[in-house]
Order: structure tokens, then sequence, then C-alpha cells
């Protein structure tokens, strides 16, 4: 039991530094493309000085590629491939537990119960595909948030996307009219 304590405060030991290094300083200089940053363990997005919120399902990305048809219909298969393999994941872990608890309990029985056994190997690999197939979609709606930025960015540089003027220092200063000459005395 002791030996058991002491390799979990050691791990925890371990970890606890990995957690540290979650946010970046950095903030890219006002305008129209979309930029990528890590905020507090999560991405990000900053366009025109404005940062949008990222999170685990995409966050604001959609608004932050608005104007971009195709960078729009990318953020949308991000989110929604995002949140697909995310709950398949889960179905499928809770479905692997089960199909392991009910494994066990098929064979804790005396006599082993046979249909029990096959019917938990069912549900354990069931549940084991079911969580690695959302794996792989979440892996694979990743790349679709790079697309949308780089699709955005894209239609900026080519004029397809009307971005607000770049702003980079103080308003320009119209030239002073030249003096007006004085009223004539009739």
């Amino acid at each position: 039991m002791q030996s058991a304590r002491a390799r979990a405060l050691v791990l925890v030991t371990l970890l606890a530094p990995t957690s540290l290094g979650c946010a970046s300083s950095y903030v890219p200089r006002p305008g129209p493309h979309v930029a990528l940053v890590q905020d507090g363990g999560t991405i990000s997005y900053v366009r025109e000085g404005v940062k949008y919120d990222g999170g685990i399902f995409g966050g604001d990305i959609e608004e932050a590629v608005s104007g971009s048809q195709r960078a729009e219909e990318y953020a949308h298969e991000y989110k929604t491939g995002m949140t697909t393999g995310f709950i398949m994941t889960m179905v499928g872990a809770l479905g692997a537990i089960g199909g392991a608890g009910w494994m066990g309990d098929a064979a804790s029985q005396t006599p082993v119960s046979n249909s029990g056994m096959t019917s938990a190997t069912i549900v354990l690999i069931s549940g084991i595909v079911v969580e690695l197939v959302g794996a792989g979609i979440a892996a694979r709606a990743q790349t679709h948030l790079f697309d949308a930025v780089n699709s955005y960015n894209d239609d900026v540089d080519t004029g397809r996307v009307r971005a607000a003027p770049e702003v980079y220092g103080p308003p320009p200063v119209a030239p002073a009219s030249p003096a007006l000459p004085p009223p004539a005395t009739p």
C-alpha cells in the first residue's frame, strides 16, 4: 500500500510542471488575417485585434473566419467532427468499461456463463471499436481547423473577403487647405 502511494506522489510531482506552460504571451499585431494563439491550454483565434475563444469543440472559429464561405464550411466541418468524435469516444469508453465489467461478472459465476461471456466480449470489442472510430473522426476534424484559417487568409490575400482596413498607426492627416485670401471690400 505504501509503495502505491509513493508511486502516485512521484507521478503527480513529475506531471505537475507540464500543466504550467499552457498559455502564450504573444499577441499578433492587428490585421485582417486570422492567427492561432495558445490561450489557457486551448487555441484561440485573433483577427483585427479581436480574440475569439477556441475550446475543445472549436469555440468561435466560425465567427473568426466569417466572410469567407469556404472557410466557414471548413469551420463547420471542424466543429461537427470534434463534437461527433468526442461523443463517440465517450460512448465507446462506456461500452468498453461496461463490457469489461460484464465479462468479469460472467467469469465469476459458477458455472461460467458462455452466453454471458460471448455477449460481454461483443460489448467490450464494440466499445473499443466505437472509441477508436470516434478518436479517428476527431483527429481528422483537426485538419479542418487549419483549412478554415488558411482558406480565410487566402481569401483575404486575393480580395475575396473584404477585411477591415489595416490600421497600424495614427490615422493619416489631411493636408492643410491653402489660406483663403481676405474678403474683398466693396
